[in-house]
């Protein structure tokens, strides 16, 4: 059977089970990995029966659909020879999720070893941080609380007075 028509079943720690083209799941390093000992099924044969179990809490069937979403247009871009400027244009569309989704489809990229798709989201945080101009900005964009005293806060800003000093 050729790996283009064969199918993969992948399930999620909440119990969702996703079909999945064989080519697309192996896109992840860690799917690639768990499937690659597998014998394939002989022709006329159902394709792999067990599903194989994604149990970090990362893949979560919400996350794991949106994972499988950008491995699937990646893969298709492959396929067609899309430009990069197409995949640039689809990828930042991608990216436009709340927060929540955009760090959860961080550590599913991590833990299923998927490295563009894992650039791309760091990447879009990293933009994020790159237009807060101050500490409490980031603070505030991210929601994140500040654990410092006032006093701890001003000596952490000596303590890295050098890192605010601009080049000569």
């Amino acid at each position: 059977m050729s790996s283009s028509k064969r199918m993969v079943t992948l399930l999620s720690p909440d119990k969702q089970t996703f079909q999945v083209p064989w080519d697309v799941a192996m896109r992840s390093t860690v799917i690639k990995q768990m499937l690659e000992d597998l014998p394939e099924p002989e022709e006329g044969a159902e394709d792999q029966t067990d599903p194989v179990p994604l149990m970090d809490r990362s893949c979560s069937a919400n996350v794991l659909e949106k994972v499988l979403e950008y491995l699937k247009k990646h893969h298709d871009f492959d396929k067609s020879n899309a430009s990069q400027e197409d995949k640039d244009a689809w990828d930042k569309k991608y990216v436009e999720v709340e927060d929540e989704v955009l760090f959860h489809l961080i550590l599913a990229a991590n833990f299923l070893d998927i490295k563009d798709l894992l650039d791309l989201t760091c990447k879009t945080v990293a933009e994020y941080i790159k237009q807060c101009k101050t500490p409490e900005e980031i603070r505030l964009r991210f929601n994140i609380p500040n654990d410092f005293t006032p006093e701890e806060e001003e000596e952490v800003r000596k303590e890295n007075a050098w890192c605010e000093e601009a080049p000569s």
